[in-house]
């Protein structure tokens, strides 16, 4: 048996399970009488919000800035959270710009250096919109939906 029929069996075998604990969860709450599954609605209503208040209250300043366990560069501190998007988001425009336009330059006669810093300067632009945009309707959604 190779691998990915192996990976594919699992997942078949993980959905059926939890499709039954569903099931079994979806059952054991409908027999529930109704002050107790008012309750148990009223007092998930009051850990999300104390979630959300811890998470909005945890001062920028108690994260760590450098480099993370997993060795990814974090941006943290006195940055508020929306200019550590839009500076990620312009890193990695710029990274990935660089790469397309570094690569061009060195591999194609007409490719100049005014191209690539022009499109160096789009992409790091268009990437830091765009995750702004994301963060901003994360923000949103989590204010709608949250």
């Amino acid at each position: 048996m190779n691998s990915t029929s192996r990976i594919s069996e699992d997942s078949g075998i993980e959905a059926r399970l939890a499709a039954r604990l569903a099931g079994t969860l979806t059952q054991a709450a409908q027999s529930l009488p109704h002050d107790v599954s008012e309750r148990l609605r009223v007092a998930r209503q009051q850990a999300l919000a104390r979630a959300r208040e811890v998470r909005l209250a945890v001062p920028a300043a108690a994260t760590v800035s450098g480099v993370s366990a997993s060795g990814a560069l974090t941006l943290s501190g006195f940055w508020p959270r929306w200019q550590r998007a839009a500076i990620n988001g312009a890193v990695l425009g710029f990274v990935a710009y660089a790469t397309y336009d570094l690569t061009n330059q060195a591999t194609l006669n007409v490719w100049s250096l005014k191209l690539t810093l022009i499109d160096l300067c789009w992409g790091t632009a268009l990437t830091t919109t765009s995750a702004l945009g994301g963060y901003f309707a994360a923000r949103w959604a989590e204010g709608k939906f949250g």
